[in-house]
């Protein structure tokens, strides 16, 4: 089976377009997320509002939607021809950033991550709805601050993160070659390597700011959730984090640990997050973020652990977490299943360990926010434990 599922090929329904040439590796794609919440009209279901709930009552200000059957509703949902003429967005509001994601078209489940996933579309909608709303989750602070992301993929939701909140550090974070330099790519063409200017023009609403200066606003790191670990937690204070690919042990170094961590030995490879960053992260997170990491069990398992690390020992007080729930025929349960994210649900959503909470924010961007995707708030319950 994990034989058959390495082999198997995958392709995001963010890619299932016309114009899109399937038998080419790698397309690029221009997200536009707008300054104000979008209308959007479902085929299946009528009119959805901006938070992409459907409304499913008849109310006078949705009386254009097709399951409205309220005396005169038919002659306005007409044209000229007499046939139906569902509303349509006249005025789009205006676009607050134009990001273009260079990505794969069909890939192997070890490279998903060279894809733009619906999760992710749905974390950045959240991200946009923070820019909008007040909020507790971007404590003000004189320091500088950062916002971690795990699985971030091609990078979209780190680079929306990045217009968002400028004055804030972003660490996107993936494992595998491939995906960390088309991460670093998309990165670097939207021009967000180095602080400048232009990328936050439109910027009107935002908690903070651009302040510039020659600081790398976003940067691209090697984090494998299977080997991130706390050495002497007992004797360690809050920032006791370290991360190693497997089988580097030599990374870590011989030194006493006294609540710092221990500086590397030897020189890793340049994807991978130094002492020095990790400390800076522990004492100065805002928040962590993910989306589409929940997908293969054992992965799961890996991320919730992961997660419960970084709670504990970092500032950051929740990891907002996007997901879809995939529906597949299973012959364990011979009946339509959600296996990862039942998993997931056990030991993390029902977990009497986290305070979950599930957010349904406005809609940004143009895409089809089917009912299957959600978007949780995830904290400790007990940060002391």
């Amino acid at each position: 089976e994990q034989e058959q599922r390495e082999q198997d090929e995958f392709l995001s329904d963010v890619h299932v377009q016309p114009h899109l040439k399937g038998g080419e590796q790698r397309q690029t794609s221009r997200f536009l997320f707008f300054s104000e919440p979008v209308k959007i009209w479902s085929r299946e279901v009528g009119r959805l509002d901006s938070s992409g709930k459907h409304t499913g009552d008849c109310e006078k200000e949705n009386s254009n939607s097709i399951d409205c059957e309220e005396e005169g509703n038919d002659k306005d949902n007409l044209d000229l021809d007499l046939d139906l003429d569902p509303p349509r967005q006249s005025k789009r509001p205006p676009p607050f950033a134009v990001i273009s994601i260079t990505h794969g078209m069909k890939t192997t489940i070890e490279d998903v991550g060279l894809q733009v996933w619906r999760g992710a579309l749905l974390l950045c909608d959240y991200l946009m709805h923070l820019r909008n709303t007040p909020t507790t989750l971007i404590a003000p602070s004189g320091k500088q601050q950062y916002i971690l992301e795990l699985g971030s993929g091609a990078g979209l939701a780190s680079i929306v993160a990045s217009h968002v909140f400028p004055n804030h550090k972003i660490y996107a974070t993936e494992i595998g070659v491939n995906v960390l330099e088309n991460c670093m790519q998309n990165i670097d063409h939207n021009n967000l390597f180095n602080s400048n200017c232009e990328v936050n023009t439109n910027i009107t609403n935002s908690h903070e700011s651009c302040s510039c200066n020659e600081e790398e606003r976003m940067v691209v790191k090697h984090l494998d959730w299977s080997s991130l670990h706390v050495k002497h937690e007992e004797e360690m204070a809050q920032h006791c984090l370290s991360s190693v690919k497997n089988g580097d042990a030599d990374c870590h170094g011989d030194g006493e640990h006294t609540g710092e961590i221990s500086p590397s030995t030897h020189v890793c490879s340049k994807w991978d997050i130094s002492d020095k960053e990790w400390e800076t992260i522990a004492s100065s997170c805002s928040f962590i973020m993910a989306a589409d990491v929940v997908y293969v069990e054992e992965w799961t398992e890996e991320f919730v652990r992961c997660i419960q690390l970084l709670l504990k020992h970092t500032t950051a007080t929740h990891c907002v977490v996007a997901l879809e729930k995939r529906l597949n025929f299973t012959l364990e349960e011979m009946d339509i299943a959600c296996p990862a994210y039942n998993h997931f649900e056990r030991i993390c959503l029902k977990n009497p360990m986290f305070i979950v909470e599930q957010i349904v924010p406005n809609q940004y961007s143009y895409f089809d926010r089917v009912k299957q995707l959600e978007l949780y708030s995830i904290s400790l319950s007990d940060p002391s434990k």
